[in-house]
């Protein structure tokens, strides 16, 4: 399978799969076609939540493969994406930007951390999902860093459709309002 560069991030198969209706007929079908595909050299896979079960069907037809050999674009509902979702892991750099001298705790030393203590080493950093951070984006693009607008007993219900290795993290963010300068701790739960 042909090869070409993705941005300046990877390579990605120039041949990907579609998945909009893979969930309308013969569900074992459907995840054979992936598979045959994937084992074609197609590792692109293209397929978003309003697709009905594709997802489901994608992350079946994926199950026992690596990860890092695919290509999976999934487009969310615009009702359920905003930039102000992912704004970059707070750094050591954004804290001295920011005016504080020495070391502060921040997201991506968590990060590196716990994956530390698992014997992983992330080649990168991801861009995280900010849940409980208000962070609006105005009609010129800008954003601002708000007060929460979260209270204690919200809750978000993730399901992953894949093994992942997941950071979980309290912002340490007291510089800038959008934890209201005061960081709590959360919790989760493994169900």
């Amino acid at each position: 399978m042909q090869l070409r560069k993705f941005g300046n991030t990877r390579d990605v198969a120039i041949i990907g799969q579609g998945t909009w209706q893979i969930d309308n007929d013969d569900r074992a079908s459907a995840i054979a076609a992936l598979r045959r595909g994937l084992d074609a050299g197609m590792t692109h896979i293209d397929t978003a939540e309003m697709y009905g079960d594709a997802e489901l069907v994608v992350a079946e037809a994926i199950k026992g493969r690596k990860r890092d050999d695919l290509f999976i674009l999934s487009k969310a509902l615009p009702t359920n994406a905003s930039r102000a979702g992912v704004v970059a892991a707070c750094d050591r750099y954004r804290y001295k930007f920011l005016g504080v001298e020495g070391y502060h705790d921040n997201c991506t030393d968590n990060l590196f951390s716990g994956m530390a203590e698992l014997g992983l080493t992330p080649p990168e950093v991801p861009s995280p999902l900010n849940m409980w951070m208000n962070i609006p984006v105005a009609a010129d693009g800008s954003i601002s860093f708000q007060p929460t607008v979260s209270k204690a007993g919200d809750f978000v219900l993730l399901r992953a459709e894949m093994d992942v290795v997941m950071a979980f993290s309290s912002c340490p963010q007291d510089i800038l309002p959008i934890n209201s300068q005061k960081p709590v701790e959360c919790h989760f739960q493994v169900i």
